[in-house]
């Protein structure tokens, strides 16, 4: 505040120079000027962490009339820093650990806040993962942003964060661990990046009120129990890239109402979409060579099954036991006909 006011009487006393310095050629226009009509001049702009300084003056004679502050400047923030003044936005008092020439993201450390905004850097050198077990058993906790900095999520990193609501997850990010997210009993909304490639083994396991989750264009494998009873998940949209469903990926989802499986898709696992109750139907495309055992047990809504290739296409895939048990659909429609189920 000092700094400021010493610099607002300095621009001050210049101005009055000049104008005293002008005053001898203008006087008559000034005593004629019954309207004064302001123009502000800035005499020193605004920053982002210092407020700046501007002068009023006569438009039509040159008197000076008044000197203002100008509010400082909003950051500049580009991936959560300032491009201008280097302030960053990210959480502070995160724990960390060394590995080689990088960082991992160690823990909670003196951090109290429950949105966490993972820093690119740490002691000038970025930080790349987060480490096993992180933030496991969180009480706190409500909000993630994991930025493009980090490229792998460490094994039951937010294992039984008690309090997450919201994840999202960058592009940088190459693969979401064991048991990453796993019973996190009031996580609604997921964003898989575009970077992520495998889903590993029950990292969303018993998310039972997770309704919405976007799943990156390049995740490749989704492994065994990725999304086990995630009981209001209502709707997923599965990516292009993807090349396996893994064995009970999405058991007992019972709110899960439709599937369309892209092409790509190799296998469909053991016990897949067991016990999707609310299911009705399935697309399922002609790049599948086989389907586990029970991968749709149980699914006694599923009424319509289509496949995008012909009967015998359908006929040389491999089926596994009870892959149908109680399910009412009847036939599955082919691209030339129909074949029906018993």
């Amino acid at each position: 505040m000092k700094k400021f006011i010493i610099r607002l009487l300095t621009v001050l006393l210049s101005v009055l120079i000049i104008t005293c310095m002008l005053s001898g050629c203008s006087r008559d226009v000034q005593e004629s000027c019954l309207t004064h009509v302001e123009k502000w001049i800035v005499d020193e702009p605004a920053t982002c962490t210092e407020k700046g300084i501007k002068h009023a003056e006569c438009e039509t004679c040159g008197r000076f009339l008044k000197v203002d502050e100008i509010e400082v400047e909003e950051h500049n923030y580009v991936d959560c820093t300032c491009a201008d003044c280097g302030k960053s936005i990210a959480t502070h008092g995160l724990a960390f650990a060394k590995i080689g020439d990088c960082y991992t993201l160690a823990g909670i450390g003196k951090v109290l806040d429950g949105e966490i905004l993972i820093p690119l850097t740490y002691k000038s050198l970025p930080v790349t993962s987060i480490f096993k077990n992180a933030f496991s058993d969180n009480e706190f906790i409500t909000s993630v942003i994991i930025q493009d900095n980090i490229l792998d999520i460490g094994d039951s990193a937010f294992y039984q964060c008690a309090e997450l609501v919201d994840v999202t997850i960058g592009d940088g990010v190459k693969r979401i661990g064991q048991y990453a997210f796993a019973h996190c009993g009031r996580l609604i909304s997921v964003t898989v990046g575009n970077g992520v490639e495998n889903i590993d083994y029950s990292a969303f396991y018993n998310c039972e009120i997770l309704t919405n989750i976007v799943i990156g264009n390049n995740v490749k494998n989704i492994k065994a129990s990725a999304f086990y009873g995630c009981k209001n998940l209502v709707d997923v949209k599965l990516p292009n890239s993807l090349i396996s469903i893994g064995d009970s990926a999405f058991y007992n989802c019972t709110s899960l109402r439709s599937v369309k499986i892209p092409i790509g898709v190799e296998n469909i696992g053991n016990s897949a979409f067991y016990r999707c109750a609310s299911l009705t139907s399935i697309d399922i495309p002609n790049s599948v060579t086989s389907i586990g055992n029970s991968a749709f047990y149980w699914c006694d809504q599923l009424t319509s099954i289509n496949f995008n290739g012909t009967v015998a296409e359908w006929n040389n895939i491999t089926k596994g036991n009870s892959w149908n048990f109680d399910v009412p659909a009847t036939k599955v429609v082919c691209t030339d006909g129909e074949v029906a189920l018993s």
